[in-house]
Parts: structure tokens; sequence; C-alpha cells
């Protein structure tokens, strides 16, 4: 009697201890918002969850490496603006200056100004990104990519990153891309149009007009490249957006918990911890009694 009694007992107890697990899954669920937390809980939803969280991670990390580019790329194109408009100065003062009507004061007074705008160009493909790396060096971000007198002393290389799968995108543009290398020396036509203002050298004034528009051409040629490149990675960015949202609703789908779902669990469980409690408690009255 003692023994069928004692086994009764177990497995009130046993009735109870496994609704109350089932309660407390239920509200786990309802918390965290996840219905599969370890592999256990459901093996093939579990692994499939896993590769779409690392996926999810994934694109994520080409994210935040596309949204640097971006920016670098952003900055490139700012300084070749800068580098174009001081350009543009220096060519309307160029045509100006060609006439003979001025004397040569003024033309020593143009000279000043190219002078300056020569600087701010070299400044200009002199710049760094926020981390301080140099825009023009190629793969040498780590020191000026041009010298006083003009001359480049970056690489022809190009750092780039991994927009997509099998797809990469270059974030530098080489400075000889710009000034000097197999297109027109910048700098150098500066100096040479100051020389010629300074001598009052309006033949020679009159020669540099065609090469200034030439390094315009050669600029507006590397903005439209990296214009080229950002265009590139907003696609990808825009797709990967929508990738995005995908993989979010496969993971919930996978493993998250259905709200509704999860309630009536809870409600169900509740009530069958509620009904073991009672149940357990009746057997012992009666096996007091």
């Amino acid at each position: 009697m003692r023994v069928t009694e004692g086994r009764m007992i177990e497995r009130a107890g046993d009735a109870v201890t496994q609704s109350r697990q089932r309660v407390q899954q239920a509200s786990q669920q309802i918390s965290s918002g996840i219905r599969v937390a370890k592999a256990s809980d459901d093996p093939t939803a579990w692994a499939a969850g896993a590769r779409a969280r690392a996926r999810a991670v994934l694109d994520d990390a080409r994210s935040s490496a596309v949204s640097r580019a971006s920016d670098r790329l952003g900055e490139t194109e700012r300084a070749l603006v800068s580098v174009n408009d001081d350009l543009g100065r220096a060519s309307e003062l160029a045509t100006q200056l060609a006439s003979d009507t001025y004397g040569a004061a003024d033309r020593r007074s143009g000279a000043v100004e190219i002078r300056a705008l020569r600087s701010s160009i070299l400044a200009s493909l002199d710049a760094r990104d926020a981390e301080g790396s140099a825009l023009f060096g190629g793969t040498l971000t780590g020191s000026p990519p041009f010298d006083a007198t003009g001359a480049y002393r970056g690489d022809q290389g190009s750092a780039s990153i991994e927009i997509a799968d099998g797809t990469r995108v270059d974030i530098g543009l080489p400075g000889d891309r710009v000034s000097g290398g197999a297109g027109r020396d910048l700098i150098g036509l500066l100096d040479t149009l100051a020389v010629a203002l300074d001598a009052n050298d309006g033949a020679a004034i009159r020669a540099s007009l065609d090469e200034l528009r030439g390094s315009s051409d050669q600029v507006i040629d590397a903005r439209s490249e990296v214009g080229r490149r950002m265009s590139a990675m907003q696609r990808a960015n825009d797709t990967r957006a929508d990738v995005g949202v995908v993989l979010d609703a496969q993971i919930e789908r996978l493993v998250g918990a259905d709200p509704i779902t999860a309630a009536t669990d809870l409600a169900r469980a509740s009530s069958g911890l509620a009904a073991a409690r009672a149940a357990a408690e009746h057997m012992m009255q009666i096996l007091q009694s």
C-alpha cells in the first residue's frame, strides 16, 4: 500500500513540476520574443536561424564598411570640387589677363592670385579623411601624396571593399589621376602661368588656356569615377536593406515567438499548473484521511 501511495505522490509531483516548466517556458517566450532559444528546442529551426543570423552579421559588417568608404569617397569628391573650382578661377583669370589690354602691373597681381590658387589646390590634393589617411596617395596613405613642387609621391594602387558577394569597389583614387602621371601636371601648369604673368608674356599666357581647360576635364573625369563608385555603393546598400528585411523576417519566423500563440500557451500552461496543484493537494487530503 505504501509503495502505491509513494508512486502516486511522485506522479503528482512530476505533474506539478512539468506544468511549472511549461509556464516558465511560455513566460520566457513572451518576455524574450524567442521561441527557439537553444538547439534542443528545435534543431532544424535553430540551425536555419543560425545561418540567417550569420548572414545578417555579415551584411551588417558590410554595411558599416560601405558607410565608412562612402564617407571617404564623399571627402574625395569635395576635395575634387575644390580643385576644380580653383582651376576654374585660374582659367577665368588667365583668359582675362591674356588680353593685351592688361599691362604688366595687372598681370603681376594676377600671378599673386594664381600662386594662392596653386597653394589651395595642393592642399586639396594632400587632404586626409576623418581617420587621417591621405585621400590621393593610392595605398601610401600615411604621408602627403604631393611634395611642395607638386610631384606625386604616392603609388597607383587603391584599397577596395566587398560591397556584395564577389563584387569589390576601389575606395581610393591615386593622385596622379588628378595631376601628373600620364595626364596634365596641374601644379606645374600654374607655376608656368604665374611665371608668364610675372614676365608680362601675353603669348605664354594665351598658350596656357587650352592646358587649363584640359586640366579641368582631367579633374571632372576623376570626379565622375568617384561618383560611379559612390552610386555602386548606394545601390549595394539599398539592396542590402531589402535583404536585411527578409533576413529579419526569416529569423523571426524560424526562432521567434508569436505573441498570440505564446500568450495562449501561457494561459493553458497556467491552467494546467493550477489543475496539477489542485490534483496533488486533493490526493494528499485523501491519503491523509
